[in-house]
């Protein structure tokens, strides 16, 4: 490639056939690709079909992408769409340029042309400055990531059954015995989320079952699993983890818990670390900006480990429920993450 100059690059809306040569640029800036079912997932296969994104070309060849990932919101009263920016990046001869704000900022116009209200993201300490200083998100607050390592499972204390689409525990401890899991979102799962009233003036995702479907749809790189309570003994509640391999070895993630009652959290919880073991991971993490749910990860040995800025931005003018910068407004957990 000759020397860059900005005055070379032209921009595109981003379609399904510059998929191939988005991965290549993937690659080039990350050194490894995911698999193609997951990157067809996040950008070709979003609620709302192609995801709102640019790309950067220079003499035909991708050198710079920007997207928002779509997704559904709820301010405490009413459904809101909204994204999340996710897999930004520029090639290494055109970073430090200016091209990744020009990306975003037509990025952000297709988004609001696509009905996209409100972000949020999480950028790490590279971006944090251009996002916050040329971009006009706001800081509002902070994500805890906790860790909770995990020892070898005692297969004299605790079993997990296969029989036929799922798996039953067999324990003398009475929290786990009788849990079932299933692989993905089981549909009723996803509509029981929908009857869970959301937090009054709060942000957060709105578990609709279409959005839960979608988002728990296990693909090559990252497996899904839905892990209840047995309703049979009057606790009902759920839980969902994800699995993906590391450089660290299997790695655990808790994206959802699915109950009104803290008891059965609990439950669900321990539930849910127990099928970690089986599933052979060596640790498990969780994301979190909201107080409430992080006293049940302190109960079951999560130590917080790492935090990350939490930014928001709006891409209209209505007023909403909730102040989308406010730092108490955002209630997020787990899945409403990308990294997992």
């Amino acid at each position: 490639m000759s020397p860059p100059s900005l005055h070379d690059l032209c921009y595109s809306q981003y379609e399904p056939s510059h998929f191939t040569q988005v991965r290549e640029l993937f690659k080039t800036v990350w050194g490894a690709n995911r698999s193609d079912e997951c990157d067809a997932k996040h950008w070709n296969e979003t609620l709302t079909g192609v995801c709102p994104g640019v790309v950067g070309l220079c003499e035909g060849q991708i050198v710079g992408f920007y997207m928002v990932w779509p997704m559904p919101f709820s301010d405490g009263q009413e459904q809101v769409m909204g994204g999340q920016p996710i897999d930004s990046m520029v090639h290494p001869n055109f970073q430090g340029k200016g091209m990744l704000r020009e990306l975003a900022c037509r990025c952000y116009e297709l988004s609001n042309k696509g009905k996209l209200a409100v972000m949020f993201g999480a950028p790490n300490r590279a971006a944090y400055a251009g996002n916050v200083g040329a971009l006009n998100w706001c800081h509002v607050g902070n994500i805890l990531e906790y860790l909770r390592p995990l020892a070898p499972m005692s297969h004299h204390n605790v079993r997990w059954i296969e029989q036929g689409d799922r798996w039953i525990c067999d324990s003398a401890d009475s929290r786990l015995s009788g849990c079932t899991v299933q692989r993905d979102c089981p549909i009723d799962l996803g509509l029981q989320c929908e009857e869970l009233s959301p937090l009054k003036r709060s942000w957060q995702v709105s578990r609709t079952a279409q959005w839960m479907n979608y988002r728990y749809r296990s693909v090559p790189d990252a497996e899904y699993y839905a892990v209840r309570l047995p309703e049979d003994r009057g606790r009902r509640g759920a839980a969902l983890c994800g699995f993906r391999k590391s450089r660290l070895g299997m790695k655990a993630t808790l994206v959802e818990t699915i109950t009104s009652d803290e008891d059965n959290r609990k439950a669900v919880i321990s539930a849910a670390i127990s099928w970690a073991r089986h599933k052979g991971a060596r640790y498990m993490v969780a994301k979190s900006t909201n107080n409430h749910p992080n006293e049940q990860l302190f109960w079951r040995g999560f130590i917080p480990f790492r935090r990350t800025a939490l930014i928001s931005r709006t891409l209209s003018w209505r007023c909403y429920s909730a102040n989308p910068f406010s730092p108490k407004a955002w209630s997020l957990f787990g899945g409403a993450f990308d990294t997992m």
